[in-house]
């Protein structure tokens, strides 16, 4: 089982394809907030990619606690 903290899962989720785009869009840095939403076509394809990608995080080996 993949263990992460919730700082991990936070900044794994706002790195994906969709949430570095609103960032850009908006100039905004990597670790910025902004204002901007994301488009519902941009979720949509992100989330059926990773349901067509053969490996997902869940067949990821777990990583060891430190």
């Amino acid at each position: 089982m993949l263990a992460l903290s919730a700082r991990e899962l936070s900044a794994m989720a706002q790195n994906t394809r969709p949430w570095s785009l609103v960032r850009t869009r908006a100039g905004a840095g990597p670790l910025e907030s902004v204002a901007d939403e994301l488009d519902d076509a941009e979720i949509a394809e992100y989330f059926v990619a990773l349901i067509d990608t053969p490996q997902t995080l869940a067949s990821q080996p777990a990583r060891q606690k430190t």
